[in-house]
């Protein structure tokens, strides 16, 4: 009985666990032939794969990317259904997402116009070194501008006009990356 037992509870584990831990499909987005695709990244984007027989793009902004199909792509397809296109590759300071685009025949599905890349497309990128990202080291600064200490380092007072020196901060690459890990002793 306890082997029976036991064999069952391993068939559950077995089907019932997840096999990978990232999603092996990629998401999906439609486009139509007159449509512009709009990526929004939640960091600057540091780097866009696209197939370049059918697309062509450009970065306006550092988080915002703008796809359209190229003009000889458009003259010579004549596709009623609907056809993959291809897959883009956008890359973050320290993530990459891919999408596969597919081309929406006229008067069918909807296509997409503005895409935000969200959190579960986005896999890590595994940098050299640590690292921050722009809105990381945006929030440390921010961080370190509102602290506040209780006393301060130096006052001084003369002909009636006082300063009070409260703070001094360095941020140099060891600097940057000892903030990074935490390590208040190396930013010192």
């Amino acid at each position: 009985m306890k082997r029976y037992y036991n064999l069952v509870l391993f068939a559950l584990l077995v089907f019932l666990s997840p096999v990978k831990s990232y999603a092996t499909e990629l998401p999906i987005i439609y486009m139509s032939v007159g449509n512009t695709l709009h990526f929004r990244s939640p960091e600057p984007i540091s780097y866009v794969d696209l197939p370049k027989s059918k697309f062509s793009g450009d970065l306006p902004l550092k988080n915002l990317l703008r796809v359209r199909l190229q003009e000889s792509f458009i003259s010579g397809n004549n596709d009623t259904a609907e056809s993959a296109l291809g897959i883009i590759t956008i890359t973050g300071e320290q993530f990459f997402a891919q999408y596969k685009i597919v081309l929406v025949a006229k008067g069918g599905r909807e296509a997409d116009n503005e895409i935000e890349i969200l959190p579960i497309h986005m896999l890590p990128l595994v940098p050299s070194m640590p690292s921050l990202s722009t809105p990381q080291m945006h929030a440390k600064s921010i961080a370190l501008i509102c602290a506040r200490e209780a006393r301060p380092i130096a006052v001084s007072k003369h002909q009636g006009i006082s300063i009070r020196l409260n703070q001094i901060r360095s941020a140099g690459k060891e600097a940057i990356n000892a903030f990074a890990d935490g390590d208040e002793q190396r930013m010192m």
